[in-house]
C-alpha cells in the first residue's frame, strides 16, 4: 500500500505529520510556473505537484480556487495511480526530496526500460 500525505503549508523546515512517518510519500505544492510554492514545508517533501489555484468543488455548488499541499497531494496520488501499471512502487527512500511528480514517474518508467509516453497522465 502506498500512502500519500500533504507536506504541510508552513514556511520552514519542520516535522509535519503524517508526512514524516516512515513509508509515507509527502507532497508539496508547485506554482503555475513549476516552482515550489514558498509556503510548502521543505523538510517533509518527497514529491511536488501543481498546488496553486486548483479549482475544487465548493460546498454550495460550483468551484473555487484553492492553493496548498492538500490539492497537490490529490494530484500527485492521481498521477501515480494512473501510471501504476508502468512504474515500480515508490517509497519515501526511493524518491529524491522535492522531485516534481511527473519527473519521478518518468524516471521510474525509464529505469524499467519502458517509454514514459505510455502513461497518459504525463
Amino acid at each position: 500500500m502506498t500512502i500519500f500525505s500533504a507536506a504541510g503549508n508552513g514556511i520552514g523546515d519542520f516535522a509535519s505529520y503524517p508526512a514524516q512517518y516512515e513509508g509515507v510519500i509527502s507532497v508539496g505544492a508547485l506554482n503555475k510556473s513549476g516552482h515550489r510554492l514558498r509556503f510548502t514545508n521543505i523538510r517533509a517533501t518527497n514529491l511536488l505537484a501543481s498546488g496553486e489555484e486548483i479549482h475544487v468543488k465548493s460546498p454550495g455548488g460550483g468551484t473555487q480556487p484553492y492553493s496548498g499541499t492538500s490539492p497537490a497531494t490529490a494530484i500527485a496520488a492521481g498521477k501515480i495511480a494512473a501510471c501504476w501499471p508502468l512504474i515500480a512502487p515508490h517509497t519515501r527512500d526511493q524518491t529524491r526530496r522535492n522531485t516534481p511528480v511527473d519527473q519521478a514517474i518518468e524516471e521510474s518508467i525509464e529505469e524499467q526500460g519502458k517509454d514514459p509516453r505510455e502513461c497518459k497522465s504525463l
